[in-house]
């Protein structure tokens, strides 16, 4: 019993724990072998760039995606043909009298209010993708907050 006592009240030095930390820092990493791991012969060196690189990326994610997604959310040619051919339905309503020729009037608008629907189903569809896609850039990350 005394001399569990006398274990438990030993204490090392403070130098010579203090060296031993040291050496246990100055150590050169060990490699992971290819025959334990299959073909990946991973270096601690390029996990630590890795992980520092996927930190930076989680920094960056929102700064580098705003303009992807402006770039993807561009109008394509058909959109803005479109958008054109909208806008000439509009003028050709804006030259006809609502009460005079009122067939062709609404005929136009038939035609105005079909190029709106399929424009805002093309827009409800991008908007879509972006939501998935930020949601995967952004939160597909590791998020240090």
């Amino acid at each position: 019993m005394e001399d569990l006592v006398e274990l438990m009240q030993f204490e090392a030095p403070e130098d010579e724990v203090l060296d031993n930390m040291l050496l246990m820092l100055m150590r050169r990493p060990k490699r992971i072998r290819a025959e334990q791991y299959g073909r990946f012969n991973l270096d601690v060196k390029m996990l630590f760039l890795l992980s520092t690189a996927l930190s930076l990326l989680t920094c960056l994610v929102e700064k580098i995606m705003k303009p992807v997604f402006q770039w993807i959310n561009q109008p394509s040619t058909y959109e803005r043909n479109l958008i054109n051919l909208k806008a000439e339905y509009k003028i050709q309503q804006a030259k006809l009298n609502m009460v005079d020729n009122f067939a062709k009037y609404s005929k136009i608008q038939r035609k105005i209010n079909g190029i709106e629907q399929e424009l805002q189903e093309m827009q409800s569809h991008k908007i879509r993708n972006q939501f998935i896609f930020r949601n995967i850039c952004v939160y597909g990350t590791i998020r240090q907050k």
